[in-house]
């Protein structure tokens, strides 16, 4: 009877660490996973918004873009199909090309912003360089807004600006 109950505490003792050790690996190992997971996650947001940026950067120092300002039939020659062909890589955001007022000039989408009365760009205009902030107002989701000066070569007066935004959620 005592050789049976030894066996059976043995038993016992070796199924509870094997039980624990089982589950301390599990864990590890799940936890490496999500890890890696969140890293990988991190890299491709890091990659879309990088090639949104390099987008909107690309626009603004274009002379195109500048010179299309000035004229008319530049904007719907040139301006308007280079940014309807523009594939961003994040769905919902889009790229505005405005003047020195805020009025829409191109878009990536039909129905582009008015940004005359932003802080952003307003700011953007009177210090000559590019603002960033979130904005949710009026939006079901939170946006960035980046909006990128467009300086005309000749004179480097900022004749107006490229509009990003890109939805947070």
């Amino acid at each position: 009877m005592a050789l049976l109950s030894a066996a059976l505490a043995l038993g016992v003792l070796v199924t509870l660490t094997s039980y624990l050790m089982f589950r301390h690996q599990l864990s590890s190992h799940t936890e490496a996973l999500l890890d890696a997971y969140a890293r990988q996650e991190q890299r491709e947001i890091e990659l879309r918004l990088g090639g949104l940026l390099t987008q909107a950067e690309s626009l603004a120092t274009n002379t195109v873009t500048a010179n299309a300002l000035a004229d008319s039939r530049g904007r719907e020659t040139y301006l308007d199909p280079l940014l309807r062909s523009q594939k961003l890589g994040v769905v919902m955001a889009d790229i505005t090309v405005v003047d020195y007022r805020g009025r829409p000039v191109a878009s990536t989408q039909a129905n582009a912003p008015d940004v005359s009365r932003d802080a952003s760009f307003l700011a953007m205009m009177s210090q000559g360089e590019a603002t960033l902030r979130v904005d949710a107002v009026g939006e079901p989701t939170a946006r960035l807004l980046l909006a990128m000066p467009i300086r005309y070569r000749l004179t480097n007066n900022v004749e107006g600006g490229v509009i990003l935004r890109i939805p947070l959620a």
